[in-house]
């Protein structure tokens, strides 16, 4: 549990980061990076995802479940969350 609130602060530290370079560089006149990702839904996809990061002393594990589709019904809606999920991941600009 501590890893994970770790790994979830220093992804808000990492967020707070990157909106301070970007609101340099727009101050300097240069294009700021943005997240296509509103604030609701950022918040939206971290309530179903999980990370478990473990420490081994040789290696840190970090484990990722993304978003489950588990009905037919919506097996849609589902995977297109789970692929924005995904996509959040991977973005540092997106990280808040």
């Amino acid at each position: 549990m501590r890893a994970e609130q770790a790994l979830h602060e220093a992804a808000r530290a990492e967020a707070m980061r990157v909106e301070q370079e970007a609101a340099a560089r727009q101050a300097a006149g240069g294009h700021p990076v943005t997240c296509r990702f509103s604030l609701e839904e950022l918040e939206a996809l971290d309530s179903e995802g999980r990370c478990v990061m473990t420490d081994h002393g040789a290696f840190i594990l970090i484990n990722v479940y993304g978003v489950a589709i588990t009905n037919a019904d919506t097996a849609d809606e589902r995977r297109a969350f789970k692929l924005r999920f995904f996509e959040v991941r991977s973005r540092p600009e997106c990280a808040h």
